[in-house]
């Protein structure tokens, strides 16, 4: 029986259908934002809903954001620590004084 399986198992078939092309280009996109090709993508959740007995449709990730959602918070997110880097900047130059800071850089020119 494990031999009858293992050879169930091995049959390849190749699926031909159309699609809309926005659709196709859209899960081109997201298949190369979650790193897996599309081939594999489809295969694996065809097989999935088989086992399973229903089809879940999401592309959300674990904190419930879209790929394009999470891209956008890591950019905000890079923002705010340059601008917590700048200010951390500006509040140096005001403890250790303007004056101070111009001096070092007039002579560091001047070598």
């Amino acid at each position: 029986m494990a031999k009858a399986k293992e050879q169930e198992q091995a049959v390849k078939k190749t699926v031909t259908f159309q699609i809309d092309e926005k659709v196709e280009k859209g899960f081109a996109q997201l298949s190369e934002d979650i790193g897996i090709p599309m081939d594999i993508l489809l295969a694996s959740m065809m097989t999935q809903a088989v086992r399973k007995q229903e089809v879940k449709l999401s592309s959300l990730d674990v904190n419930g954001f879209t790929p394009k959602e999470a891209a956008e918070l890591l950019r905000r997110y890079k923002a705010l620590q340059e601008a917590r880097d700048a200010a951390a900047w500006e509040e140096m130059i005001r403890e250790s004084g303007q004056n101070k800071i111009d001096k070092e850089l007039e002579e560091y020119v001047a070598q």
